[in-house]
């Protein structure tokens, strides 16, 4: 699709669109079109005149449209932010409590976590003891529900203590 008027073409498919502007941007942008203070035909030249030149780019494809058109847009955009759910965060301490909160143990935590999750989980650590039964779940989650997970981890520490694993293995033998 290609609109020789404005320049547009197909930049929606391929741009970031309305995604990097801010919502305060098109929360300006929305009450500039509801009180008539910004009309087709939109150009950078007449959104520098409401202070929304920034945004010449982000909304270079829609700029064919009239003021309903935009404002539909701009309504859309905001709705779904405002629709999207924001990811629940858990932050799970391990060490010695303070007293300020309270602290359950990580062993068993983890786990619960782990079985709950059905898009991403993102896991930071030093070290993890008894892994294998630690991550069960989370492995769980991930053939079942498609989950995938990111691991922050130093990775010294580990090889190191996959080797002393290994040395202590031999030793049994």
């Amino acid at each position: 699709m290609s609109d020789a008027g404005t320049g547009a073409d197909d930049d929606t498919a391929t741009g970031r669109g309305l995604s990097d502007v801010s919502e305060p941007d098109l929360l300006s942008l929305s009450l500039a079109l509801e009180r008539g203070e910004l009309s087709a035909p939109f150009t950078p030249a007449a959104l520098q005149s409401r202070s929304l030149g920034h945004l010449s780019e982000s909304l270079r494809p829609y700029l064919g449209l009239d003021s309903a058109g935009l404002g539909a847009v701009v309504s859309a955009v905001l709705a779904e932010r405002r629709l999207r759910k924001q990811p629940k965060l858990t932050l799970v301490w391990t060490g010695e409590d303070p007293g300020i909160g309270h602290s359950r143990y990580t062993r068993i935590v983890l786990p619960e976590l782990f079985a709950g999750a059905r898009q991403h989980v993102l896991v930071a650590g030093y070290s993890f003891d008894r892994g294998g039964e630690l991550f069960a779940a989370l492995h769980a989650a991930m053939k079942t529900h498609g989950t995938t997970a990111d691991f922050f981890v130093d990775v010294q520490q580990l090889i190191q203590r996959l080797r002393n694993a290994a040395k202590a293995a031999r030793k049994d033998c």
